[in-house]
């Protein structure tokens, strides 16, 4: 793919993807376990989706027992509800759910600062003798800011036994307890998308004044993705930017489910690769490569009119 193929798009202004994280920097003195234990879950959600999410789905994966990918996690949402969607492969299957999705300074913890899923607003406990790969949780929109924090925990079953689950990201605590927490935007529903070359080629701010964008969970600020898009092509590079020009660009936009899933694919290889710089060079398996050229053709047909 060449670099003019970023060249396409037109320019809508609005509302781009920041970034808010919290830290916690307390010792660990509990376990996930005996925590998830002690209190019961008091809000029912749903697990229905029946609308087509808008833009593209943060996707993280579901990491078990701190060294097995057991599937993802993955956050979207169309004009009236938030679903954040598990799913496991690889012969694990889920037993338990614990969710938080909301302000990062309110994600329950306990004295020293480690992740309390017993308390987490949204849970699902798995019939005995069910074999569930995904599940989803539909949380209304307005719950949440534009930005915001999903801490997302499950007990898995599978090749390594029962194991505690949570979706990639940031640790709460540096030592001892290992849970994880993640940053995700609200996604516009839009119908177009807009030029590279102006978003990253430094001719312009982005939309509504956003400064970073996240992306395969790394967080990019405007000038680190500018330095990507002038470096030369490969894969990586035109991934990157294909997918910061759907989250930056216009809103971003509302996607079919085949584009969607293209979308998926290529920031989930985006996600188990360094952040980039613009220095490495990364050739996509065949899947991914194929998911590009077809994200890539859906972008170079839904510009926006000037």
């Amino acid at each position: 793919m060449k670099k003019s193929i970023f060249l396409s798009v037109v320019l809508l202004a609005v509302t781009a993807a920041g970034v808010v994280s919290c830290k916690k920097d307390m010792a660990n003195n509990t376990t996930l376990k005996d925590d998830a234990a002690t209190t019961t879950m008091t809000k029912k959600t749903t697990r229905v989706k029946t609308s087509t999410p808008c833009g593209v789905a943060t996707t993280v994966a579901l990491i078990a027992g701190q060294n097995y990918t057991a599937g993802t996690v993955s956050v979207s949402n169309d004009a009236t509800n938030l679903y954040v969607t598990y799913t496991t492969t690889g012969g694990w299957t889920l037993k338990e759910m614990h969710l938080y999705a909301g302000d990062c300074a309110l994600i329950p913890t306990n004295g020293p600062g480690n992740p309390v899923p017993g308390r987490f607003p949204y849970a699902y406990n798995v019939p005995n003798n069910s074999a569930l790969t995904t599940y989803t949780f539909t949380i209304p929109l307005t719950a949440v800011g534009n930005c915001f924090c999903v801490a997302a925990h499950a007990v898995v079953s599978g090749p390594a036994g029962t194991q505690t689950a949570w979706g990639a990201g940031t640790r709460f605590v540096q030592q001892g307890n290992w849970g994880t927490y993640f940053s995700a935007c609200k996604q516009s529903c839009i119908t177009c998308v807009a030029p590279a070359n102006v978003l990253f080629g430094g001719e312009a701010g982005w939309p509504g004044g956003a400064t970073s964008v996240v992306i395969g969970g790394y967080t990019y600020t405007q000038s680190q993705v500018a330095t990507v898009y002038y470096s030369p092509d490969n894969d990586s590079k035109n991934a990157l930017i294909l997918i910061a020009t759907l989250k930056v660009s216009a809103g971003p936009i509302s996607l079919p489910a085949a584009i969607q899933t293209d979308a998926t694919t290529v920031e989930a290889w985006l996600a188990s690769l360094a952040q980039q710089d613009g220095t490495a060079q990364y050739t996509a398996p065949t899947n991914v490569k194929a998911a590009i050229d077809e994200l890539y053709a859906w972008e170079a047909a839904h510009t926006c009119a000037p």
